[in-house]
């Protein structure tokens, strides 16, 4: 199925495919992504290379997180603890969010 989430074992999934899958009614893409949103509220105890990693994965997708991904535009405001390698592209990148974002 296009837009699907499914994977094989052991492989990761990309946030962009998430979200299109999200976006074209996948069940699996919902589920994904309503686990993407748990995983935001639970940023800040993760290991911060794993944060950053995990953030950076929606700098360039920003075009794909309208109104349909409120809850997670809306949860990438919170307040959170990242390096400082990826904090200025990660700060202009939520300000987009959130702005773009009725």
């Amino acid at each position: 199925m296009e837009g699907s989430v499914n994977r094989e074992e052991g492989t990761a999934i990309s946030g962009q495919a998430i979200i299109e899958a999200y976006h074209s009614g996948d069940v699996d893409g919902a589920i994904t992504y309503g686990k993407i949103c748990k995983a935001v509220d639970l940023l800040s105890r993760w290991q911060p290379k794993a944060a950053c990693e995990f953030l950076l994965q929606f700098v360039d997708i920003a075009y794909l997180l309208d109104h349909r991904c409120k809850e997670l535009v809306l949860k990438f405001a919170v307040c959170f603890h990242v390096s400082c390698d990826c904090y200025s592209k990660l700060r202009t990148t939520i300000e987009l969010y959130i702005a773009a974002v009725p």
